[in-house]
């Protein structure tokens, strides 16, 4: 089946790490994280190491980073739709966004 691949850009706080982000990924999609197929991050880029116009966008505070991170979706049985694909995408946003701005998909 072919993968399918949703990246976001998040706040967390600056201290944490792929291992830890990969599991709170897993936990929100319960039952469907056999969907899952990777879960990767790209950077961690602390507030003060952030330009001023995107600290500013993202209304970024003092212990927090700003997280690229890579979702591969490919179920094993079945071809995943971009519309459950882009839900699975806002569920993992929401979930780990620590930020006051949202920036989803599906509306």
């Amino acid at each position: 089946m072919p993968s399918i691949r949703r990246d976001l850009s998040i706040v967390v706080a600056e201290d944490v790490d792929a291992e830890l982000l990969g599991d709170r990924v897993r936990t929100v999609l319960a039952g469907r994280a056999n969907d899952l197929e990777s879960v990767e991050l790209l950077a961690l880029t602390t507030c003060n190491q952030l330009p001023a116009a995107a600290r500013h966008r993202l209304r970024i505070r003092a212990g927090q980073a700003n997280a690229l991170i890579r979702l591969v979706l490919r179920p094993l049985g079945r071809t995943m739709t971009d519309s459950e694909a882009n839900q699975i995408r806002d569920d993992v946003y929401l979930a780990l966004h620590e930020g006051p701005v949202k920036d989803l998909i599906v509306k």
